[in-house]
């Protein structure tokens, strides 16, 4: 019961059906722990993931860093230090603390992989060794949290690392992409083209990525990153982009089922149309988030709800789909496509001055 209650709140426990859910109950346990009890130390391999239910945690990273993590934060929604060994030490920081404990082959059944078969030779939980200490913290972001394991290794083999200097273009506004690209080292500044002059968009750190709704739209770059500083980033081509990244992370749910989801309201469709072409016609409960406000708006979406993206274009629709993938929110697509293509969607759109419900 326990599992069932908090499942909402992690990653990737929202994604398992109930039956999963029951099945992990089995073996997850809550531990109730007091101000500067160890967690797990660094180079700890123990095969639990923890869940931070109350309170609060320092992590103390291999260069000495020091971060507090509260179970209220963004990022608790997430197994905390996950990789193994261990590459941060955790105590408790607040007078108390309640963290759930999962046996990590348990969940990972529970995902459809068999620990012992899912992964390739070579590739074991364990077997990090040539990985940059640096590119480890991947393995904990939201992206790359929901990737198998095979993918993630296989993901740092393809990145190909390139130094620039300050000032330096990395990609140009207009032109065709042929990269996505992760900060490792340095900082970049994303700006676009306005009324003849550059108009600054966004700063990008360590580990922030950009450069992938070219990739998917096959639209030129949508705007100029500049090195603000000396750095590093790694850049993974379109191929590799497509088939090692994306690809494993999205999914589509099928018209049918997205209208019922809508209806009982354990889902909501996102149209990211035009305002005119949703005006025209749109599904019941849909709401209009455009293309263009969708990135403003990305941070106000909860990660309690599943979303999926409607749209007429596929590419469209897997580039946003993507774009709140990286904000570790549950997201699909409507349909193989996204597009309004089937008879289903094509019946269910409420037009100008109907009274269509959702189901007549």
């Amino acid at each position: 019961m326990l599992v069932q209650k908090l499942a909402k709140r992690f990653v990737p426990l929202q994604d398992l059906q109930a039956e999963k859910l029951r099945g992990l109950a089995r073996s997850a346990k809550t531990i109730r722990l007091s101000l500067g009890d160890l967690v797990f130390d660094m180079g700890d391999t123990s095969p639990y993931s923890y869940y931070l239910v109350e309170g609060e945690l320092q992590l103390t990273t291999r260069d000495g860093s020091r971060l507090r993590l509260h179970a209220d934060d963004e990022q608790a929604a997430y197994p905390v230090g996950n990789l193994l060994p261990r590459q941060m030490r955790a105590r408790i920081h607040s007078e108390t603390a309640k963290l759930l404990r999962i046996h990590r082959h348990d969940l990972e059944r529970a995902m459809g992989r068999d620990p012992g078969t899912a992964r390739q030779p070579g590739m074991a939980i364990h077997d990090l060794s040539g990985i940059p200490e640096d590119l480890l913290d991947l393995l904990d972001m939201p992206l790359f949290s929901r990737l198998p394991r095979a993918n993630c290794l296989r993901l740092f083999e393809k990145f190909e690392a390139v130094s620039y200097r300050s000032g330096d273009v990395v990609i140009r506004e207009g032109e065709p992409g042929r990269y996505f690209y992760l900060v490792r080292r340095g900082g970049c500044r994303v700006s676009r083209r306005s009324d003849g002059r550059a108009v600054e968009l966004n700063r990008l750190r360590a580990l922030d990525s950009f450069g992938e709704s070219a990739l998917i739209t096959g639209q030129p770059r949508g705007a100029t990153v500049t090195m603000d500083s000396d750095g590093e980033l790694l850049r993974l081509g379109r191929r590799d982009f497509l088939d090692l990244l994306l690809q494993p992370l999205l999914s589509h749910t099928p018209a049918d089922k997205a209208l019922q989801l809508a209806e009982s309201g354990r889902a909501r469709i996102i149209d990211i149309r035009s305002e005119r072409k949703y005006a025209r016609g749109h599904l019941a409960g849909a709401r209009s988030i455009p293309t263009y406000l969708l990135y403003l708006k990305r941070n106000s979406l909860s990660r309690q709800r599943h979303y999926i993206i409607h749209s007429d274009s596929s590419r469209q629709s897997r580039a946003a789909a993507f774009m709140l993938l990286q904000r570790g929110l549950k997201v699909s697509v409507l349909g193989r496509t996204g597009q309004l293509s089937t008879r289903t969607v094509l019946d269910a759109l409420i037009r100008p001055g109907a009274q269509r419900t959702l189901c007549a």
